[in-house]
């Protein structure tokens, strides 16, 4: 597998070395149309017609501007990429000849489609196989309402240019502009027609864009099967080890399986990023190949492989993949047989709790499906009552899976007053290959007494104990103990996040996140998230945004404008 990786690297530098050369081609197309040789050109004027040698020409700008364009997607090794560049080559060819004897570039863009005919085998990544039935539909509507814009608008601005309006010199014209040719038969006299002639021009370039991007857009992987996810759902039964490993499952992932379908990689697609949730769940020495095998099918299908909240055991198997390692956290994580609430740096949470038990307080312990509706409709309260003020809505990809009223496989614990009302609650995820629990929701009503989180979550830690659980974790507090190492750059990530997370404390409450787990004396374990270049960072920020945040839009982003203080 890792020989693969190193092929793959050898086709990537390849691709990228064609594709600079194809941008060139098409930057000495454009700029040959100003440095024809008037010897050869009265050469071809006694065997060909004015006509064929304008037109010539203008296919020469419209190949070269096609193949710049191209050369990106190229260097990435689209298929759809080497198609369409062996088409316009092969296009550049005849029409540098007949364009004025043009041999030099001839001859460079049969050099380059012998090139990219030997290394074919290198463009091998798929873009979406969907995107000619949608442009079978669009386009013509796109094309239709191009021409019946340009047409109106030589009809209206017709007596500000030259020559006389005519539908047959409309058409001619509309099609120069449409293949970026610019106006070569109508003249603006006015400010106004000169303004209609350069939307025009911006509207041609516009759809021509638009319809380059469709092509080249990622290949979008198929949506999980029922037997893939009854078969993820088994494998995270029998090797579930890694504490979010249980958020591999859920609507939104896709799965990757390795060659054996006895571990997989569960992950969501963002635009062209690929991210999964968490390691490899599987067995551990199934690992390596699993995750080589991953970003083998992101590169193949155009996407960029981005590994989140990955465990340290797995780091060694990330870094010999030439990936960089960077932290984005701690994870809160009880040692339940050995933990307890006596000692001096545990007494507030005792003292809460404590009060608790003289006040009446109850801890619920529900391990299956609560049927009782009267509690689902006070749990279901309490969750809509924390959604109307929490920022971006309910989170997803790797939070809120578990469902509020608990399943046969979940948990959910509840702490009531003494009339019964429900305070708070919390629902808590499997962590199958450690024998215990990772939290998920946690919620409080608005009316609720200082410290009853305290006394959930104590008597929830003291219920698991005396059950025989080992393990509970109170999951991630982002960016806590990202340091910057050494010397490092101005504008390193560390230094950025670390930034962020010392002086950005009121957006985001990071800290105060970092300091609630902190007072139930956990061991704090590392989490870093994974990726190729630093250049595809800020890409991935959003990607990650985009996922743990589905509900994120202009409604929730006005619940962090201030609140006006009544008088």
């Amino acid at each position: 597998m890792m020989d693969r990786i190193r092929s793959s690297l050898g086709r990537k530098r390849r691709a990228q070395m064609l594709g600079g050369f194809i941008a060139l081609q098409g930057f000495l197309n454009i700029f040959s149309v100003f440095t024809i040789i008037p010897e050869r050109l009265e050469l071809l004027r006694e065997f060909l017609p004015e006509s064929i040698l304008y037109g010539s020409r203008s296919l020469v700008i419209v190949s070269g501007f096609f193949l710049v364009s191209l050369a990106i997607n190229l260097s990435r090794r689209k298929k759809m990429a080497w198609i369409i560049s062996m088409w316009f080559l092969l296009l550049s060819v005849f029409s540098n000849i007949f364009k004025a004897l043009d041999i030099e570039n001839m001859l460079l863009s049969i050099s380059l489609l012998a090139s990219l005919w030997t290394f074919r085998n290198d463009f091998t990544v798929k873009s979406d196989p969907h995107v000619f039935e949608r442009l079978l539909y669009s386009a013509p509507i796109i094309v239709t309402l191009f021409f019946m814009y340009s047409m109106a608008g030589f009809y209206i601005f017709r007596n500000q240019m030259m020559p006389e309006f005519s539908i047959d010199l409309a058409l001619q014209e509309t099609l120069n502009l449409l293949l970026l040719q610019g106006n070569k038969i109508y003249s603006p006299n006015g400010r106004k027609a000169s303004w209609f002639m350069e939307s025009v021009i911006i509207s041609s370039g516009t759809v021509i864009l638009n319809m380059g991007f469709n092509i080249m857009r990622p290949y979008l992987l198929p949506e999980p099967s029922r037997g893939d996810i009854e078969l993820a759902q088994e494998i995270l039964r029998n090797s579930g080890h890694t504490n979010y490993s249980y958020f591999s499952l859920g609507g939104d992932k896709s799965y990757y399986f390795n060659e054996e379908y006895n571990s997989y990689i569960a992950y969501v697609t963002k635009q062209s990023i690929a991210i999964s949730a968490g390691d490899p769940v599987g067995p551990p020495e199934q690992a390596e190949k699993t995750i080589l095998g991953f970003m083998n099918m992101c590169e193949e299908n155009g996407y960029i492989p981005v590994f989140n909240l990955t465990e340290e055991a797995y780091l060694e198997i990330y870094s010999k993949t030439g990936l960089r390692l960077l932290k984005s956290g701690e994870e809160a994580v009880i040692t339940l047989q050995d933990w307890d609430i006596s000692g001096k740096q545990k007494e507030n949470i005792r003292r809460s709790h404590n009060r608790g038990v003289r006040l009446g307080w109850r801890l619920d312990y529900f391990e299956d499906r609560i049927e009782d509706l009267e509690i689902q409709d006070q749990i279901h309260g309490i969750a809509d009552e924390w959604l109307e003020e929490k920022f971006g809505g309910e989170m997803g990809f790797m939070m809120g899976l578990t469902p509020i009223w608990g399943s046969n496989e979940t948990l959910v614990t509840t702490v009531s007053d003494s009339y019964g009302k429900i305070l708070a609650f919390m629902t808590w995820a499997p962590i199958y290959g450690k024998n215990g629990w990772i939290g998920d929701h946690i919620r409080k009503a608005r009316d609720s007494p200082q410290g009853t989180m305290d006394y959930l979550l104590v008597s929830t830690f003291l219920e698991m104990k005396k059950r025989g659980y080992d393990t509970a974790s109170l999951g991630l507090a982002p960016l806590h103990g990202v340091e910057v190492q050494g010397k490092r750059s101005l504008i390193s990530l560390e230094r950025g996040l670390k930034m962020v997370y010392d002086n950005f404390n009121n957006v985001y409450n990071y800290q105060q996140l970092y300091q609630f787990k902190e007072k139930y004396r956990p061991t704090w374990e590392n989490r870093y998230i994974v990726f190729s270049r630093i250049r595809h960072f800020p890409r991935i920020v959003i990607a990650l945004v985009s996922a743990h945040m589905p509900n994120l839009s202009f409604k929730e982003i006005r619940k962090l404008i201030p609140k006006k203080r009544e008088e």
